[in-house]
């Protein structure tokens, strides 16, 4: 993990990390469901990293029936 990373294990953190300004975020390996609301990224230097840590399975974004998983204002 790069210094300044943040490691999240649940929707709930993933987006406080987000709201709270992060911009290296590590996805644990499980299902992220996002209950039909967008992931909101916005700021005027919006530069948002997710990456994977570890895990056969990886991190899944569920986005169910949404057309944008991500909204970036």
């Amino acid at each position: 993990m790069s210094p300044g990373g943040q490691a999240v294990g649940s929707t709930d953190e993933l987006r406080a990390a987000i709201a709270g300004g992060a911009n290296l975020v590590y996805l644990l390996p499980t299902l992220y469901p996002l209950n039909g609301t967008p992931l909101n990224v916005s700021g005027a230097a919006v530069d948002v990293t997710l990456e994977g840590l570890g895990g056969d399975e990886g991190a899944t974004l569920d986005a169910g029936g949404l057309s944008r998983a991500i909204d970036v204002t």
